[in-house]
């Protein structure tokens, strides 16, 4: 979990965020995970295309992603990427050889560049196809991530507990 205390209120004490997420979830929710991105000039790797949902082993659709760009996230430095409405079909995944992640089988030309400028928040349901090409500038890029569950979510490979998974709101 977060330990900064400047990070810790960006993400999970903000209320415009965590007012989105209860429009989304109601007004009881978890935290799932945070995470930080540092794609680092020149050297920043791609992240392979997946939905969060498969990642956790979660079957119920009650996930929300919220991603913070902490610098501007454009096609050239490794932005983030989705595939429009995949949260509404069942994509096939196949696990990358030597790990424990798996990798979205679909067409990349829908994949959709989401540019960021920083402070923006962009939010997806954990069922969405997403990833993220190389950074090739000269400038690292970093973005916080939070993700969000209905209290209720269940995982085939997860456990939760209010340690690692306190409420955000309601509880």
């Amino acid at each position: 979990m977060v330990q900064d205390p400047f990070f810790r209120e960006m993400l999970m004490r903000n209320p415009r965020i965590l007012d989105k997420v209860q429009s989304i979830l109601g007004p009881s929710f978890r935290l799932l995970e945070d995470q930080m991105f540092y794609k680092p000039a020149r050297r920043g790797a791609p992240i392979v295309f997946h939905h969060d949902n498969i990642h956790y082993g979660i079957k119920d659709p009650k996930v929300v992603v919220c991603w913070i760009a902490l610098d501007a996230a454009t096609s050239e430095n490794g932005c983030l990427r989705l595939l429009p409405k995949s949260h509404l079909k069942e994509i096939p995944h196949d696990r990358v050889p030597g790990t424990r992640r798996r990798i979205a089988q679909f067409d990349h030309s829908e994949l959709v560049d989401m540019h960021a400028a920083p402070g923006e928040l962009i939010m997806f349901d954990g069922r969405t196809v997403h990833g993220s090409g190389p950074n090739k500038t000269s400038t690292p890029r970093r973005a916080l991530n939070m993700v969000c569950m209905d209290p209720a979510t269940t995982s085939e490979l997860m456990s939760f507990n209010l340690e690692s998974n306190p409420y955000l709101r309601g509880g």
